[in-house]
């Protein structure tokens, strides 16, 4: 669910509330914790459900900005500021642009269903994080927002390969198949998998070439 526009972490303290008042005793919510892949803030959502599921009456916002204090440091308040963008620019596609709930992955990466300017703002803010965190000696952090890289770069490279220069294409391409492989989205052991190959044949890399040094 990497590049689904569904805005689920407003209702986190909703559900753990409604759970509690009505005495529900197991409730198990999914969250990518046990590996390090887990882009458009995946881990946050995995974040509030370990606070909330605990104490519901806890404030978000607060729990949001400790969180990314921890996460990418001097950069917290460019990367909160992105992750906002990104909840609004959901609400406006399932709300008000009709994003399908259910689809397949080519009704996903439909370049029509995607606003380029806002995933090309959402990159580079990243990209600045990034290099400011690595110029201030912060590695671990900046290693925390090229794994949310994956999110904006996917969409860019599948949907608008054609507002580039092929050199630029190719590049960004690469990066996102290193970006993939180095935090764990796709190893070497998902050999033929149904969803592998076809997912890279949509970005333009042929299946033959996915694991190719």
């Amino acid at each position: 669910g990497n590049f689904i526009p569904f805005d689920s972490f407003n209702n986190i303290k909703h559900l753990y509330k409604f759970a509690k008042e009505n005495n529900v005793k197991w409730l198990y919510n999914e969250a990518c914790l046990d590996h390090e892949a887990g882009t458009a803030f995946t881990f946050l959502k995995g974040y509030l459900q370990s606070k909330l599921g605990w104490k519901t009456d806890l404030d978000v916002e607060c729990l949001e900005k400790k969180f990314f204090a921890a996460m990418y440091g001097s950069q917290k308040d460019r990367m909160y500021s992105v992750y906002k963008d990104m909840k609004a620019y959901c609400k406006r596609q399932t709300e008000e642009e009709g994003f399908p709930r259910f689809h397949g992955s080519r009704e996903l990466f439909y370049p029509g269903r995607w606003d380029k300017d806002v995933m090309q703002s959402m990159y580079d803010r990243m990209v600045k994080a990034e290099n400011a965190l690595v110029a201030n000696g912060e590695y671990k952090e900046a290693r925390h927002v090229q794994n949310e890289q994956i999110y904006p770069l996917g969409v860019l490279v599948r949907c608008f390969r054609d507002d580039y220069t092929r050199k630029e294409h190719i590049e960004m391409l690469e990066k996102l198949r290193r970006y993939l492989f180095e935090f764990g989205f796709v190893t070497l052991g998902c050999g033929e998998i149904g969803w592998v190959p076809r997912f890279f044949e949509m970005l333009g890399i042929d299946k033959n070439k996915i694991w190719k040094k």
